[in-house]
């Protein structure tokens, strides 16, 4: 950490002191600047550097200046500038204000967020006092929103990229001309570890109908994996719900138009059964959509790294004997190789937990409630056709109904401006019992919905049955030829 004595050229008197990370960038230490002495947003602020490493300096960055590139001061740090004792820099503005900074110490502790802790006077009033706490709040805030920012400045830059669906052909063809169903079981899960993230592939075309691979993330998509060697994925929108990234190859007549377009626009052509190549990444409640920059990078280093696999299947290596939940983990050494680190395991979420937040008083009313012989069918699922959304990916809108299980009365549907998720399906299923005049003696769930629910029906007593939902099967049904909206 860097501690750095900031004060006022035309009064010494006003001054803070700040601990910041070496790391921190030059954007990042004028929005600690402006905030330490309330300065508003300047169109121009100059950093002027009087010592850097120990020897004068006369170097000028104008920050806010078309003569500047502004993401550089994204990528120039602290630590780069102020390096020795005394080492500093005048900070100027169009507005006539002027501070000095000067490195005072170097603390030798791990990084900590950026702070306040010392400070006196005001540059626009003849206030000595200064509240440190209430600009430390005021700091953090600034501070998220710049990550925020950066963020969106960084994702437009990726957008603005043109993702290598050259290369992604090129290594996609190489790998299927292996015939790699033929040495791997659709059930022969691959674990990679890709820098910070484990995936898992699944080698398709073993039982001679689809063709490709398919690949999931740890944080998002093994969950899907997971449904699907259970044998759950049965669901009609199971796709709907995945999070993966894919290749397929398929026939001609198989291919979407923009899949069709992409390989066109490469120049690219391929012939026969099997052999026209797809790609497309899958989002939880969105539509299917090619790749993009990262998606098609890191899509690249997986094939790439499955290719070493199968040519070791083929030169003999045995598909390991792995527990339920277990796979082999490979991953790409700084020499290219393929190392295989040994067999990682698992965990599967036997018992979800609760994840809303509910109090003693809510859950007294609810158990106070008068039980009916009311039977009712619940269930929540994507819509079967997509809308466009705030994002540019068009949604499946996500669906919550309850129906009476005898009648067939549809009791409430209504549209959830949310993704399928386990806090969002507690959060349904806990206002509808507190919406409801009575309690219902039996309610009727899938067995995925049941794990997901189950912690809330603890919680008052209500009975869970898994079983087959005729009347929200109707429902769906009638959906897909009269939607509500």
């Amino acid at each position: 950490m860097h501690q750095i004595r900031i004060r006022s050229i035309k009064n010494p008197t006003i001054y803070r002191i700040v601990q910041v990370s070496e790391s921190m960038s030059l954007f990042d230490l004028d929005t600690i600047i402006s905030t330490a002495f309330s300065i508003e947003d300047e169109s121009d602020v100059f950093f002027e550097f009087f010592q850097v490493k120990g020897k004068k300096s006369h170097q000028v960055i104008p920050l806010y200046s078309e003569s500047y590139d502004e993401f550089e001061s994204l990528e120039e740090t602290v630590g780069e500038w102020f390096v020795k004792i005394d080492d500093g820099m005048d900070y100027m503005t169009e507005t006539g204000i002027k501070l000095k900074l000067t490195l005072e110490k170097v603390i030798e502790i791990e990084d900590v967020e950026a702070c306040i802790i010392d400070g006196q006077g005001d540059l626009f009033s003849k206030r000595k006092n200064i509240d440190i706490d209430a600009l430390n709040k005021v700091l953090q805030l600034e501070m998220e929103l710049d990550r925020s920012l950066f963020s969106e400045i960084e994702k437009g830059l990726m957008d603005n990229l043109f993702p290598d669906y050259l290369t992604l052909f090129e290594v996609a063809d190489e790998f299927k001309k292996l015939k790699p169903w033929q040495y791997f079981n659709n059930e022969d899960i691959i674990a990679v570890q890709l820098n910070d993230m484990k995936y898992f592939i699944s080698v398709m075309g073993a039982g001679g109908q689809e063709y490709g691979l398919m690949m999931y993330d740890e944080a998002f998509g093994y969950q899907s994996l997971e449904k699907i060697i259970n044998g759950e994925a049965l669901s009609d929108d199971f796709s709907i719900d995945m999070s993966a990234l894919t290749v397929n190859y398929v026939d001609r007549d198989e291919l979407d138009k923009e899949d069709y377009e992409l390989i066109k626009e490469h120049g690219l052509s391929f012939r026969g059964k099997k052999n026209w190549i797809a790609f497309k990444t899958f989002e939880p409640g969105f539509v299917p959509m090619q790749p993009d920059y990262d998606e098609v990078e890191t899509m690249i280093e997986l094939i790439e790294l499955m290719i070493q696999v199968t040519k070791m299947r083929m030169s003999g290596w045995e598909y390991p004997m792995v527990p339920m939940y277990g796979y082999p983990l490979f991953e790409v050494q700084n020499d290219g190789e393929v190392d295989l680190l040994g067999i990682i395991e698992m965990e599967r979420i036997e018992d979800w937990v609760l994840e809303i937040d509910v109090n003693d008083l809510e859950v007294a009313k609810i158990k106070k409630k008068q039980k009916s012989p009311l039977e009712i069918e619940f269930d929540y699922f994507y819509m079967p056709y997509a809308v466009d959304g705030e994002e540019e990916r068009p949604l499946y809108p996500l669906i919550n109904i309850i129906v009476n299980h005898t009648t067939g009365e549809v009791i409430h549907h209504e549209i959830v401006p949310f993704r399928k998720h386990s806090f969002v399906q507690q959060l349904l299923f806990w206002n509808m019992l507190k919406d409801l005049a009575v309690l219902p003696s039996k309610i009727f769930v899938s067995a995925e919905v049941c794990r997901i629910l189950m912690p809330v029906a603890k919680l008052v007593g209500i009975e869970l049955v898994v079983s087959e939902l005729p009347n929200v099967d109707e429902f769906r049904e009638m959906l897909k030829f009269n939607p509500p909206f």
